[in-house]
């Protein structure tokens, strides 16, 4: 009876020791949040971070980038009906997640028909356009809610029409016309959604562009107000030293998002969605690994050179757009917003769809499987129990995690695949929820060779994805090499790109009727010089007539501003082995210290000739009133 009294006891005391250690295998505590974190509103576009920008209006038919508010509203007149169907579908089909429409641009022509301005609108309603009885904010609104893709705005503070013939450019009267407009836009808007049973905004898009002649201080403190009374859970966009400093409030900022400082489509590598806001200007308040803020940058870009159609030149491929635009942004885990002006018909041409679509299929293709065999095994240096383990990063499960103990900054995870597999695109997560943390890794890979090293970078965020050289491995780890706090890492996935994304091993050959190439890779100009210009030469070359495309590309300074839009076709007869392309400087009257922007060589044509290594120059404009 004694004995049998002891068994049970004994099965007790393991069974209650048993649970315990199942208990907290399972039921340790997940590690405290590592502040700033998000808000919905940032994590939404973070799951769908592919946006597409529509510049179209006034400038349109000018031919210009900034318009100056003098345009007559009867050079708006497009031959036929504006074709936002054909927007929506294209776009909705070619994967992105919303539209961002310029219902007005920095000239102040509205494409609504707007009364903040009762006395001399300018408007679409005293175009040509549908007899004055267009609309293209409704257009699009129903086009968007017909084909099932989300809309944002653009609205620009700056109206130079107001500013020189409106009348409105007091502070006090112009801030009160800029609510009008944001109350007539926000109201009645946007994709109709069934669930909230009204029109919705997804993003409202303000950067911080100002007139000369006396511009008014914009009060964006009330202006979020309106934005958030509207359209609460839009994601608001604004690149505006004054909008960082008024609209916080705690540890919070009314303001989601702004510029990622250059305008190539590109995050800053290392890349922190955190900021502060006692920097000298915007950019200097952006991308700080111990900011008080979580502020989400986002990188934009247009498809051809510049962001009205103009003469619909300098049109990126479908691999620049992966490899320089998605891999450099959403690769470095922030959202990229890709511009796609319509012409003059107001609509998409075939020539930009075409490369929508092949752009769309090198993402499919690439990103469509993960291509890590089901066998693959997971392992960790450490973990901080079962509801952290290493399976966690491999379970498609985007809210879970593999972590360690609150003490660990560095650790290791490896995937064993069982077998040999073909691959070049590693993709990795951290769980932003709980903060941005981990500051630098190192990818290795597992060859015949033993462990090779792969990769290193700085800063992981919400995803990063990094493309090498083809490599055939049987494992691949993650060392996480320095981190503010303990790391999240909540996916770790393989993929093989597209064959044409593939990168080889082979260098650069010269066509055998020459090469196309710029004098120099780097210049720096003054602002007070007017002028730059860079020599583009011809190397090898035969008896045939060739040319070369070569278009200004924004940086740090956008044009219009720092200096002149260009691009031209180069011809160079036989014989000619050296032209000149010459560039307007602007020297404008605002301290924001030294911009860049860059000039590229595109589309050499006539013959086998082919563009050089020295196929883009950066060009640093220094501020003459810094």
């Amino acid at each position: 009876m004694k004995k049998k009294y002891l068994y049970t006891i004994l099965f007790v005391i393991v069974a209650v020791v048993a649970i315990n250690f199942v208990k907290n295998r399972y039921s340790v505590e997940a590690p405290a949040p590592f502040h700033p974190l998000p808000n919905e509103r940032q994590m939404y576009y973070l799951h769908a971070p592919h946006a597409a920008f529509i510049h179209y209006g006034m400038n349109t038919y000018t031919n210009k980038e900034w318009g100056s508010g003098y345009e007559d509203v009867a050079m708006f007149n497009p031959p036929k009906e504006v074709n936002t169907d054909q927007w929506a579908e294209v776009l909705k089909e070619c994967g992105f997640d919303r539209i961002v429409f310029t219902g007005k641009h920095h000239d102040g022509f509205c494409l609504w028909p707007s009364e903040a301005n009762k006395v001399n609108p300018h408007t679409i309603a005293q175009s040509p356009y549908k007899n004055g009885e267009g609309d293209l904010f409704e257009q699009l609104s129903e086009s968007c809610t017909k084909h099932e893709i989300d809309m944002g705005v653009y609205l620009s503070p700056w109206d130079a029409y107001e500013e020189h013939i409106g009348g409105n450019y007091t502070s006090e009267l112009y801030n009160d016309f800029y609510v009008i407009q944001l109350n007539e836009v926000l109201s009645k808007y946007g994709r109709y959604n069934e669930k909230l049973g009204r029109r919705e905004i997804v993003e409202i898009w303000l950067d911080g562009a100002t007139g000369s002649n006396n511009p008014p201080v914009y009060d964006f403190n009330r202006f979020t107000d309106v934005m958030r009374q509207h359209q609460p859970t839009a994601y608001i966009w604004i690149d505006a030293l004054r909008a960082f400093q008024t609209c916080v409030s705690g540890d919070t900022c009314k303001v989601d998002g702004a510029w990622a400082m250059n305008e190539k489509g590109q995050a800053p590598d290392p890349c922190w969605n955190k900021m502060d806001i006692d920097g000298e200007n915007t950019d200097a308040c952006k991308n700080k690994p111990n900011g008080e803020y979580f502020f989400l940058l986002e990188a934009d870009v247009s498809i051809r050179n510049g962001w009205f159609y103009g003469d619909g030149g300098g049109l990126k491929s479908a691999v620049d757009l992966f490899k320089e635009r998605y891999m450099k942004s959403i690769g470095r885990g922030i959202p990229l917003i890709l511009n796609i002006p319509p012409d003059k018909n107001g609509e998409i041409t075939e020539e930009y769809i075409a490369v929508l679509k092949k752009y769309k299929e090198y993402l499919d293709t690439t990103f469509g499987i993960n291509i890590m065999p089901n066998a693959t095994k997971a392992s960790a240096t450490e973990e901080r129990g079962r509801r952290f383990s290493a399976d966690m990063v491999a379970d498609n499960d985007y809210d879970t995690y593999w972590t360690m103990s609150d003490s660990s900054l560095t650790g290791s995870v490896t995937l064993e695949f069982g077998e040999k597999i073909k691959f070049d695109i590693v993709q990795f997560q951290e769980y932003i929820p709980l903060g941005q943390r981990v500051e630098t890794w190192s990818i290795d890979v597992k060859t015949e060779n033993g462990w090779e090293e792969y990769a290193t970078g700085s800063t992981i965020g919400y995803k990063r994805i990094i493309q090498g050289k083809l490599v055939e491995a049987d494992a691949v780890r993650l060392n996480i090499t320095s981190s503010l706090a303990v790391p999240l890492i909540n996916s770790f996935a393989i993929f093989r790109s597209h064959p044409d994304l593939t990168e080889s091993d082979s260098e650069n050959v010269q066509g055998a009727d020459g090469e196309f190439s710029l004098s120099e890779s780097f210049v720096k100009v003054k602002e007070t010089d007017g002028k730059m210009s860079v020599k583009v030469t011809l190397n090898g070359g035969s008896d045939k007539e060739l040319s070369v495309y070569v278009a200004t590309v924004p940086g740090t300074g956008v044009q219009g501003k720092v200096y002149q839009d260009k691009t031209t076709t180069l011809t160079f007869p036989v014989g000619i082995r050296e032209q000149e392309f010459v560039v307007d400087i602007i020297n404008n009257q605002n301290n924001e210290g030294d911009k860049d922007f860059y000039i590229q060589l595109l589309n050499p044509q006539g013959g086998d000739v082919t563009i050089g290594k020295t196929s883009t120059i950066r060009v640093l404009v220094e501020d003459d009133e810094k």
